[in-house]
């Protein structure tokens, strides 16, 4: 592309967009349009690009599923929605991910001013996602109970060896995290990292990856997925969430596609002495060896796939390690972005070692997130946790507050905590300047650019 950056536009059938790529085009990127959602996140996690506009993100749920594909894997890709002018989505319906809002006929200076505000902010931190990957490995494996290191003796042997890893546990422990940092620690920087949800289209994903991935074809024997020769000539590896929902098809099909990919590796090796592999890691909620047992899995797919294995514990099964996790959160999450130190009080921490987490790390983080968002002092107490957790779960104070006003003191803690700074605040928070602005009108400030539209209200201070 000669130096121009990507910018990948979503939209709809039937829906022109010549005016848009013509804008983004004199912006100075190259656009590349696409009409399925599948199509987009999948070019999405494999040439990551700087910025990805959904046309008509008011409509349906295809902006949340490229923010979920940019989440999962790790990328600094800016989220851009583009809505009708009259649209109250953003203002009144406010998006549960993190993007920016723009009016979808705004003109080309205001598109210039955008693009470039995102780019500032994209290469501000330009290995965002890898850096977010180490640290928040680093909380999964935090602890000193004996299930956790056991898990880390794990990780380490599966440094050194080639085979397969089937990465088993709960929902919410962190098998994507640290599937991802694995490849990292293992991988040179160019190799492929490419992931793939089962339950979401895996034929096309699976024939794109052992058939287009190849940079040429030859007639080795391998029968690909979708029946021509290729060759699975890749370094890299390739991430299988949710394998236990692959269709029993393509289990077949794809156990034939490994052992077909081994034979030629073990070939390989012993004619030139180098091993050019693509090593599948995959993920699972479900007990795959039972499955498998008792036919439910296909037996050579799992034997195949589960060379090493890593079985990562409930939060609830590690309880002595929540102290360790709740300080490696703290220094890894809270502090980097930009919310200040903060800690538990005693109180809190006991509350949080009583309940029994059904959501697991993922619930953990949760939690201590938003009652370090709510919090102004240092410390944050045990009613400022019992808000977040569930009270079939746990313990709880008695107190209530309605979903409105903890959205408003959220806000208005956060925007507090920012001095006053909108742009800060938004990026805080995770959603659309134009969605802060949007809320902060509702809460009595002034609009944007307004006089007095930085100032604080009377009532809050700043932690």
């Amino acid at each position: 592309m000669n130096g121009v950056q990507r910018l990948l536009i979503l939209t709809q059938d039937g829906h022109d967009s010549s005016l848009l790529k013509r804008r983004v085009e004199q912006s100075g990127y190259a656009p590349e349009v696409f009409t399925d959602v599948d199509a987009c996140v999948r070019t999405l996690a494999r040439y990551p690009s700087c910025v990805c506009m959904v046309c008509q993100a008011d409509c349906d749920d295809r902006a949340r599923v490229v923010a979920e594909c940019i989440a999962e894997h790790g990328l600094d890709t800016q989220l851009v929605c583009l809505v009708a002018d009259d649209s109250n989505w953003g203002l009144s319906v406010v998006p549960s991910f993190c993007c920016e809002i723009l009016d979808e006929h705004s003109s080309l200076r205001c598109l210039k001013t955008v693009l470039k505000a995102l780019h500032r902010s994209r290469s501000a931190n330009p290995t965002r996602g890898q850096a977010d990957s180490t640290s928040t490995c680093s909380v999964v494996l935090a602890g000193r109970s004996s299930a956790i290191s056991l898990v880390r003796r794990s990780v380490a042997a599966t440094l050194t060896l080639d085979g397969h890893l089937l990465i088993t546990g709960p929902e919410g422990v962190g098998k994507n995290l640290l599937a991802r940092q694995i490849h990292v620690d293992r991988e040179t920087p160019e190799n492929d990292l490419v992931y793939i949800d089962c339950r979401r289209n895996p034929l096309a994903q699976l024939s794109d990856v052992f058939d287009s991935l190849t940079p040429h074809s030859q007639p080795t024997g391998q029968t690909a997925l979708n029946g021509s020769d290729r060759r699975s000539d890749v370094n890299g590896t390739l991430i299988l969430d949710q394998v236990d929902q692959l269709p029993r098809t393509l289990q077949r099909k794809l156990a034939r596609v490994l052992r077909a990919q081994d034979r030629l590796t073990t070939a390989g090796r012993g004619m030139c002495g180098s091993s050019r592999r693509f090593r599948v890691i995959s993920l699972s909620t479900q007990p795959l060896r039972q499955y498998a047992a008792q036919s439910v899995f296909d037996h050579n797919l799992y034997g195949i796939l589960a060379e090493q294995l890593i079985d990562l514990p409930a939060l609830s099964a590690r309880a002595e390690d929540i102290e360790e996790l709740v300080r490696e959160f703290f220094r890894n999450s809270i502090v980097r972005e930009g919310q200040g130190a903060c800690q538990l009080s005693s109180s809190a921490l006991e509350m949080l070692c009583r309940y029994d987490w059904p959501g697991n790390l993922r619930e953990l983080w949760n939690v201590l997130s938003h009652a370090a968002c709510m919090t102004e002092e240092p410390f944050i107490t045990s009613d400022g946790v019992a808000s977040w957790l569930s009270e079939q779960n746990g313990p709880t104070t008695g107190r209530t507050i309605t979903l409105r006003q903890m959205e408003r003191m959220l806000i208005e803690s956060t925007f507090a905590r920012c001095g006053g700074n909108r742009e800060d605040t938004a990026r805080s928070l995770g959603i659309g300047l134009r969605t802060l602005s949007g809320k902060l009108r509702d809460y009595g400030y002034p609009p944007r650019g307004g006089p007095g539209s930085n100032q604080l209200s009377p009532r809050l201070k700043v932690a």
